[in-house]
């Protein structure tokens, strides 16, 4: 059962790597830079008007631009990474 967890971590851990070596340089800095830092929560959901890295309220300019937004939009709180989830 551990061997089956382990192997599915690295796994992960894999698609994780070859998915940011595709992000621009910056932004992929950043991330890893979260990822140490958050305990390896870097990218976070925002769901009715707050981050759910850090249950803060965020703005309600900065949550209406997730809706339309084309570049990555970040907490003012706790910096994370924030994507807009099904229920928004």
């Amino acid at each position: 059962m551990a061997a089956e967890l382990d192997a599915g971590l690295a796994e992960h851990g894999r698609q994780r790597d070859s998915l940011t070596g595709q992000l621009p340089v910056a932004l992929r800095k950043r991330y890893e830079m979260l990822l140490e830092r958050r305990k390896g929560l870097a990218v976070v959901e925002a769901r009715n008007g707050a981050c759910l890295g850090c249950h803060m309220q965020l703005p309600p300019q900065l949550f209406n631009r997730l809706y339309v937004a084309k570049e990555v939009q970040n907490c003012p709180h706790c910096n994370r990474l924030l994507y807009l989830g099904e229920q928004g």
